[in-house]
C-alpha cells in the first residue's frame, strides 16, 4: 500500500514513517511476548486495586504494566511511526497517559483502570477499519501491522 501523498517525503519523515514498515528477526515473537507480559501485569495490577492491596505491594505491578505497555508501543513505533496517526495508536497513547496518571485519581483509580482494560480489549479485537483508521489525515497508511 502506497503512503498517501500528504505524508511529507523528506528524509526525517521517511525515517519516522517509512514507505514500508520495518521488519526484524523475531518480530512476531517479540510482540507476542510483550503483549502477553503486559496482559498479565495489567491484570495483576487491576486485581490488586479491586482487592485493595496496599500501595507498596501493588506498586511494582503498576510499574511492570506501564513499562510493558511502553515496550509494546516502542515495538510498533520501530515498525513505523505511522502507528501514532492511526486510531489504535491514539487509543494506546491515551491508555498509557491514563495509567501514568492513575495515582492521581484517588478512589476512582479502580474504575479508571478497569475502563482502560475494557478499552484495551475492545480496541485490540476491533475490525481493521477501526484499528487502522487514520485519525490525522485521510485514508490509510501502511504502519505497524504484524500480529502479536
Amino acid at each position: 500500500m502506497k503512503q498517501p501523498e500528504y505524508i511529507h517525503s523528506g528524509r526525517f519523515f521517511r525515517t519516522l514513517i517509512p514507505p514500508e514498515p520495518r521488519r526484524y528477526a523475531g518480530q512476531r515473537w517479540a510482540k507476542m511476548i510483550a503483549r502477553s507480559t503486559h496482559v498479565v501485569f495489567a491484570g495483576i495490577y487491576l486485581g490488586a486495586l479491586v482487592f485493595e492491596i496496599d500501595p507498596e505491594t501493588r506498586g511494582p505491578w503498576f510499574l511492570a504494566a506501564l513499562l510493558s505497555g511502553l515496550a509494546m508501543v516502542c515495538l510498533d513505533l520501530y515498525e513505523s511511526g505511522g502507528f501514532l496517526l492511526q486510531l489504535r495508536g491514539l487509543v494506546t497513547v491515551s491508555k498509557l497517559v491514563l495509567l501514568a496518571c492513575a495515582p492521581k485519581f484517588g478512589a476512582a483509580v479502580v474504575w479508571v483502570t478497569a475502563a482502560v482494560a475494557f478499552c484495551s480489549v475492545i480496541s485490540s479485537h476491533a475490525t481493521a477499519n477501526f484499528r487502522y483508521y487514520l485519525v490525522w489525515g485521510r485514508g490509510r497508511i501502511k504502519a505497524a501491522e504484524t500480529r502479536g
